[in-house]
């Protein structure tokens, strides 16, 4: 009987690894795809090397959206409730979880600029606010969305395993 118990406790471990695994897995493919589009668009915007620029703009973007973007996004799906207004309809539910990717992104860039410069930045306009936070604010947006893309990938990806396995 013991020994039931453990191969069982032993099971379950390996399940909630898998979790675990699949999270940091999918965060990193993610967190690569989303700065290499930042990264793109940064170095295409300067006038210089844009191999360069791009590599260099790569060794923030990179760092940045893994660290922050994927504790972030864990915290949005799966351990903030979302309301019940919001659960029932999926445009709601979609449009309010854009809202927190949104206010991820903004905070993060705000965490980012405060770590790179050592001094929390001041706003005096609303137009130099948006200026920080717009790059942080498309990053959550970009996340967001190429998080929603696997997700609809995987379940296209179970669906067909499911009709195979049902098939044998």
């Amino acid at each position: 009987m013991k020994s039931n118990f453990n191969n069982d406790s032993k099971r379950h471990r390996v399940i909630s690894n898998f979790k675990i695994e699949k999270l940091v897995i999918t965060c990193f493919v993610i967190s690569v795809m989303v700065s290499i589009c930042i990264s793109a668009f940064l170095a295409l915007s300067e006038e210089s090397e844009l191999v360069l620029s791009f590599i260099f703009y790569l060794l923030y973007s990179f760092p940045t959206v893994f660290l922050l973007g994927g504790p972030s996004s864990f915290l949005i799906e799966h351990k903030l409730r979302i309301p019940l207004m919001f659960k029932r309809n999926r445009i709601l539910k979609y449009i309010y979880k854009l809202f927190l990717y949104m206010l991820a992104g903004s905070i993060g860039i705000n965490i980012f600029w405060t770590f790179i410069t050592l001094q929390i930045p001041s706003f005096t306009t609303l137009k130099e606010f948006f200026l920080l936070n717009d790059l942080g604010i498309v990053g959550g947006l970009i996340y967001y969305h190429f998080l929603l893309l696997l997700q609809v990938i995987g379940g296209v990806i179970e669906k067909k395993n499911g009709v195979k396995k049902l098939m044998r």
